[in-house]
C-alpha cells in the first residue's frame, strides 16, 4: 500500500501537461524548472510538493480528498488532447480545479495549529460559503 509521503501541493496531474515530452504524459515525464540562476530537467513527481504537507497521521486520507478532483482533471486533459469536446460539467470542473490550486497554494501558511489538510478544508470551507454562495454573515474561524 502507498504511504502518500509525498504530498504534492501541485498536483502530478496538472504539471505532466507542461512535460517537454507531450507524446503521453505522465508523472515520471520531465518538464523544466529555472530556479532564477540555472534551468534544470526534472521529472513531475520530483515538485511541488512536501513530506506530510497535508497530513502525517493519516497521508492516504489526505490524498483521497484530492482524488476526485485530479482524477477529473485528468480524464478531462485527456479527453482534450484527443479532440473531444467536453461537456459543460466538466468544463466547471476545470473551472472549480483552478480555484482548487489556488486553496493548496504552499504560500497559505497554516495558523490553525493543526494538519494541513484541516487548514485547506478551512479555506475549501470558506470559498464555498464566502465566493460561491455569498454568505458573509459570519466571520471565518481558525
Amino acid at each position: 500500500m502507498a504511504t502518500y509521503r509525498k504530498q504534492h501541493y501541485l498536483p502530478a496531474v496538472y504539471l505532466q501537461n507542461f512535460a517537454s515530452d507531450q507524446g503521453k504524459p505522465s508523472r515520471r515525464s520531465r518538464i523544466w524548472r529555472f530556479n532564477g540562476l540555472k534551468q534544470t530537467h526534472v521529472s513531475v513527481e520530483s515538485q511541488c510538493f512536501e513530506n506530510y504537507g497535508y497530513s502525517r497521521s493519516n497521508p492516504s486520507g489526505a490524498e483521497s480528498v484530492f482524488h476526485g478532483m485530479e482524477g477529473m482533471y485528468g480524464d478531462c486533459m485527456k479527453k482534450i488532447r484527443a479532440g473531444l469536446t467536453g461537456t459543460k460539467r466538466e468544463y466547471f470542473g476545470l473551472i472549480l480545479m483552478m480555484f482548487d490550486l489556488h486553496l493548496r497554494n504552499a504560500a497559505y501558511k497554516n495558523l490553525t495549529g493543526l494538519e494541513g489538510i484541516e487548514a485547506y478544508r478551512i479555506r475549501l470551507g470558506c470559498f464555498k460559503r464566502e465566493i460561491l454562495l455569498e454568505d458573509r454573515k459570519e466571520e471565518p474561524s481558525d
